[in-house]
């Protein structure tokens, strides 16, 4: 994505592929006024509906694997079985999971993947995200708390 101006005329923030905040200053004191909270972390890596969704299933599992946590955000959000979702569209949730969700969230310290086992776990930062996270979407009496908790019967 193309650079944004962030704070004094030489420090730029750009995403970096996997979606990390990155920022260039000139200094490192103005990059001192830059420095994110792990409040504006949390805000950046949960941004995205999906991540959302992925940080609520892995803390209510604690450790899931890759395929399992595609296959449960699928019935989350097509609304039945996983036997009646076309494997296609499980493949590429799972992708985006791989390539996009899970290194974003994991890189915020969220979740922890070990790629050799395909496991996704919650950590102590994700546990702490996830309740600051909920507590803010019962203050604001949001609809996002259902499905962020993947409480329904069949998914999560």
């Amino acid at each position: 994505m193309a650079g944004t101006a962030v704070g004094r005329a030489h420090a730029v923030s750009r995403f970096s592929p996997i979606g990390t905040l990155i920022t260039v200053c000139a200094t490192s004191t103005e990059c001192d006024c830059l420095a994110m909270t792990d409040a504006d972390t949390d805000a950046t890596a949960l941004s995205h509906r999906r991540r959302r969704a992925v940080l609520g299933c892995v803390e209510q599992h604690n450790v899931v694997t890759l395929a399992d946590l595609a296959d449960e955000l699928a019935v989350q959000e097509h609304g039945t079985p996983i036997d009646e979702i076309p494997a296609d569209a499980v493949t590429e949730l799972y992708l985006e999971l791989y390539h996009n969700h899970v290194p974003v969230l994991a890189d915020a310290g969220l979740v922890a993947y070990d790629q050799e086992g395909d496991l996704v776990a919650i950590t102590d930062t994700g546990k702490r995200a996830s309740a600051r996270f909920e507590e803010r979407l019962i203050e604001s009496g949001s609809d996002d708390a259902r499905s962020y908790n993947c409480t329904e019967e069949g998914s999560c």
